[in-house]
Formats: structure tokens, C-alpha cells, sequence
């Protein structure tokens, strides 16, 4: 089976596990902020996860000035 994957929109690491046998991890190599919509570079860093006041679990993507805003938040909620 063959997968064409676009190199300049996706990041691909290939591990080997075994005798013909690969792992491929894809993701994206640019991620857009769930509050602004601004793109920025994706670096693994940015990524906010925390539970409503439903019990659903939310995540998402935020761009630096926004990542330590709501940080800065949910620090604050949980300390209530």
C-alpha cells in the first residue's frame, strides 16, 4: 500500500521496528490557535487540555500569547 503524504504541510518520522516493519508518526508541521486562528509553527508545545464544568475533557492548540493566558486561567478556576 502507498500513502502520499505532502512534505511541506506534514512532519514524518520513521521508526523502525522490526525486520520490514515501520512506524510512521505525521502530523502537522503548522497548527492554528483555537482563539485567534493564528497559524503557528507546530513544536509540540501549545497544547492545553483540561475538563468542562460538564466533566467533557477539551483540548486544543493556542498560540504563545494565548497559552499563557489561559494557563494563567485554569491555574486560577482550580484554585477556587
Amino acid at each position: 500500500m502507498k500513502i502520499n503524504i505532502d512534505d511541506t504541510q506534514y512532519k514524518v518520522n520513521k521508526t523502525t521496528l522490526g525486520d520490514n516493519e515501520y512506524q510512521y508518526n505525521v502530523t502537522p508541521k503548522k497548527r492554528n490557535c483555537k482563539l485567534c486562528s493564528k497559524s503557528f509553527e507546530n513544536n509540540n508545545n501549545g497544547l492545553i487540555c483540561w475538563t468542562d464544568d460538564n466533566g467533557f475533557y477539551r483540548s486544543g492548540y493556542f498560540c504563545r500569547e494565548h497559552f499563557v493566558l489561559i494557563k494563567t486561567a485554569l491555574k486560577e478556576i482550580s484554585k477556587q
